[in-house]
């Protein structure tokens, strides 16, 4: 279901302080890897990982999380999705019933963030 952060990165780290110089990244580029840059990854290149339309993150939320790993009605909750945020609302029997599908759509590629909107009897 999700993509690791080691499924697309290198285990060789070299890094340099947030707020140095483009020099200095330059610097340790040449020290350590015999005078070449070799990458920068940017925001850009961590959410292209996750860049999948949200029709077919809603699909897999309904079909795989809701109705498939946990048995619920995937019609009884209603999901939807604008940039990767998905909100998930329905009712389910009791908090913690909520809590593991909330999890899991969480795990979900592509998926930026989860806005709950379930409903269930509050003590």
């Amino acid at each position: 279901m999700a993509t690791l952060v080691a499924d697309v990165m290198t285990r060789a780290v070299i890094s340099v302080r947030n707020n140095a110089e483009y020099k200095d990244m330059l610097q340790v580029s040449e020290d350590d890897l015999g005078g070449k840059l070799v990458g920068i990854v940017a925001r850009s290149d961590i959410l292209r990982v996750c860049d999948r339309a949200d029709d077919d993150i809603r699909r897999e939320i309904e079909e795989q999380v809701i109705r498939a790993s946990f048995s619920l009605d995937n019609l009884a909750f209603n999901v939807t999705i604008t940039g990767g945020v998905v909100t998930l609302a329905g009712p389910v029997e009791r908090e913690p019933v909520a809590l593991s599908p909330l999890q899991a759509v969480r795990q979900v590629d592509g998926v930026v963030a989860v806005r709950e909107m379930l409903s269930y009897p509050r003590p």
